[in-house]
């Protein structure tokens, strides 16, 4: 082995993938001699390399590229989760902290369509250097497994050339400067953007347990298990139990509470914990929650905390505003009338027209003008696919949908994000003859995650998904696939969205009291906070409040 690795270090630079992938090797003998400060080393050294290689080679990269290339070292970032799992160190906490703040969202940050926001500047002279560095940059990866004379003096020359693009360009865009800021942030530059007060925070997947990492203004990242996957699932099966039983649920927190409580925290989930909605959790049994120790905002991953600190302050609820709501499905009235009078209505649970939904709308639109924005409301069969599609490329603030929203763990799709959506006008002939597994329609009034994602929802602040399962999807350490995905790949910044089905009624005065909150000044995540607050103190059960979240 030593032999083998003596000729890698001759053949390859520190910085090259193959040094890195062939060192990694080196860690099952690192562990059987039980050097694991060695290990550590080793691991925190390829970890860097692996980085700082990939952010190199995703602009010359298709999206399945990307996925693909990723993929083949996914298991080297999973292994120092392991390490940290089961031989926790200051050094090891700091490389897998950053790490997973690298994964996070990688795929989603390099697909974020920059050139949409390079294109709504209407520079065409800017749009033409940028469309030049992707193709450049293109070519520069196919020529890496090129040889023969005169491939050397081509990359050179490409290299350059993207060298004085990339500095053009981010001189004239704010949005493709940030992209190359946050390409392979580190915790040394990431606590420059927090105060005192504050703390990223990430989730971890381990290989039995999930754990955090908290990271603070000096830098320094804090290990804290807090508990087995399996103990986590249970919770997770009985939704009932997780967000009312402190004894359940506050022990599992105990080493996290005291370096949290009056705090400001970025929070980013993983795995299991993207199904809780970690800011519902109750601490102590007097109904305290977590959301009365501190100031939450989920986050798809700590690379965004200088952008979300660094966004414009604006009164979102002055701004032009859009909301669907009281849709008509197509539903006869005879099976709208024996479905209401035989159950409660729950979105999501069946597809029947929401009662409190119009007057939701009607009311917070009502609010909205009272506030001097401009408010629009898209109701009845008016309500339709093509009504929401057809704001593409309109740069409304704020996006309100009111309907049913579905989620199939199943995967009636092979694609995930065709396995959530929206419901609009006239879906109900679709939605009940199974068209939905066996064919995808532009105009069959259900609007899927992958048709969101493609829309240019540039300069929408803020999206709200008053409807069931929206925050739902398939998962990976790369996030969640799902309709939040579709929303931020579109541009929106922030979105409101819920884990689970929701009554129609709660839901209505939950979103009134969120929209009073946004008109008193409040940012979104203190007016969640507020609307939650508002429907504990009237006897609201968790069920009917806890699921909604907002991912900034």
């Amino acid at each position: 082995m030593k032999k083998y690795l003596y000729q890698i270090d001759d053949t390859y630079d520190k910085n090259d993938i193959e040094y890195a992938v062939a060192h990694a090797m080196e860690f099952k003998y690192l562990e059987s001699d039980k050097d694991w400060d060695k290990l550590a080393d080793k691991v925190i050294e390829a970890s860097a390399t692996l980085r700082q290689q990939i952010a190199n080679n995703f602009t010359g990269m298709t999206s399945a590229q990307r996925e693909y290339f990723i993929e083949q070292f996914r298991p080297l970032f999973s292994y120092t989760n392991r390490l940290m799992e089961s031989h926790p160190s200051d050094k090891l906490a700091i490389a897998c902290f950053e790490n997973n703040m690298f994964l996070k969202g990688l795929l989603l940050r390099s697909e974020t369509s920059v050139a949409n926001a390079i294109a709504a500047m209407g520079d065409k002279e800017l749009t033409r250097k940028y469309n030049r560095f992707v193709k450049a940059s293109q070519e520069l990866v196919s020529r890496q497994y090129v040889s023969g004379p005169g491939n050397y003096y081509a990359k050179k020359k490409l290299e350059s050339e993207i060298a004085t693009l990339e500095t053009e360009i981010a001189n004239a865009s704010r949005d493709f400067r940030r992209e190359n800021e946050t390409a392979n942030l580190s915790v040394s530059k990431l606590k420059k953007s927090l105060d005192n007060d504050e703390i990223a925070m990430l989730i971890v997947e381990g290989d039995k347990t999930v754990y955090s990492l908290l990271m603070d203004k000096s830098g320094k990242v804090a290990y804290k298990p807090i508990a087995t996957k399996e103990r986590l699932t249970q919770l997770t099966e009985t939704p009932g139990t997780i967000y009312v039983d402190a004894d359940a649920v506050g022990k599992l927190f105990d080493s996290i509470i005291p370096l949290i409580t009056k705090k400001e925290l970025y929070l980013t989930t993983s795995g299991v914990f993207n199904q809780i909605a970690f800011n519902s959790l109750p601490i102590d049994k007097d109904g305290h929650i977590i959301s009365d120790l501190a100031k939450i905002h989920i986050v798809g991953s700590p690379t965004d905390i200088p952008t979300i600190k660094s966004a414009e302050a604006i009164n979102l609820t002055a701004q032009n505003s859009i909301l669907w709501g009281g849709v008509d499905y197509g539903l006869t009235d005879s099976i709208h009338t024996e479905i209401s009078n035989t159950r409660g209505i729950m979105r999501g649970d069946m597809l029947v027209n929401l009662r409190y939904s119009l007057s939701e709308v009607n009311e917070i639109s009502g609010i909205l003008r009272r506030g001097g924005g401009k408010a629009t409301v898209v109701s009845g069969s008016g309500a339709t696919e093509k009504s929401f599609t057809s704001r593409n490329h309109k740069r409304d603030y704020i996006l309100h949908v009111s309907t049913h929203g579905f989620f199939h763990d199943s995967g009636s799709f092979t694609n995930p994000m065709q396995n959530s959506g929206l419901l609009f006008a006239n879906s109900q002939k679709y939605w009940a003859n199974d068209s939905l597994v066996s064919s995808i329609n532009d105009d069959d009034g259900i609007l899927r995650a992958d048709e969101i994602s493609k829309l240019d929802l540039n300069g929408c602040r803020l999206v709200v998904l008053s409807a069931c399962q929206t925050g739902l999807g398939e998962y990976n350490s790369e996030g969640v696939y799902g309709l939040q995905r579709a929303f931020k790949l579109a541009g929106a910044q922030s979105i409101l969205m819920s884990l689970w089905s929701v009554d129609d009624r709660a839901t209505a005065e939950l979103m009134t009291e969120f929209y009073n909150g946004l008109i008193a000044s409040k940012e979104p995540d203190g007016a969640l906070v507020s609307a939650q607050h508002s429907l504990r103190a009237k006897g609201y059960s968790p069920d009917k409040w806890a699921a909604f979240v907002i991912l900034n």
